[in-house]
């Protein structure tokens, strides 16, 4: 092989990965529309949540009581802020709540509208399969996140279950 066909081969390998390679414009795209194949649905966040983070788990409220709960975080720069739920220097500023139909008519009839024990703060963003999906929003946020409580509701109207 003479040296202009390894160039050539270099250049058409470095030319092909390339293409192939995502760029950090594309990833943030991929990411600010937000998929959960789990539960089939998604939502779109706008470019200043571009550092969120997603944290998920099975939440026990009682006995009788255990739902899944998909937390959406973003990192605060308060030193004072003790996080609930979140890594250390973060905040849940929403949370997506998946009941069973089930775990829903339990929640209503020893829940909601008392003043006492698990109470959400938001609305029914969805039904489907059996399944309640709920939007709680943060009632507190460190100072420097205000500005974000905001957009939730705005991100929160964008739930679509996917096809």
């Amino acid at each position: 092989m003479n040296l202009k066909s390894i160039i050539f081969i270099i250049l058409t390998i470095t030319l092909f990965t390339a293409g192939c390679a995502k760029t950090d414009r594309e990833l943030l795209l991929e990411k600010l529309n937000y998929e959960n194949r789990r539960f089939g649905f998604s939502m779109k966040f706008p470019e200043t949540w571009s550092k969120y983070s997603v944290s998920d788990r099975h939440l026990l409220i009682d006995e009788n009581l255990e739902i899944y709960g998909i937390s959406f975080i973003l990192p605060t720069r308060s030193r004072d802020w003790q996080p609930v739920d979140a890594p250390a220097k973060s905040a849940v500023l929403f949370r997506i709540y998946i009941f069973s139909g089930k775990e829903w008519e339990y929640y209503e009839k020893t829940y909601y509208g008392r003043p006492e024990g698990f109470h959400l703060n938001g609305r029914i963003v969805g039904k489907k399969d059996g399944k309640v999906y709920f939007a709680d929003f943060s009632r507190s946020v460190p100072i420097d996140l205000y500005i974000f409580v905001r957009d939730a509701e705005t991100i929160v109207s964008t739930f679509r279950f996917m096809k």
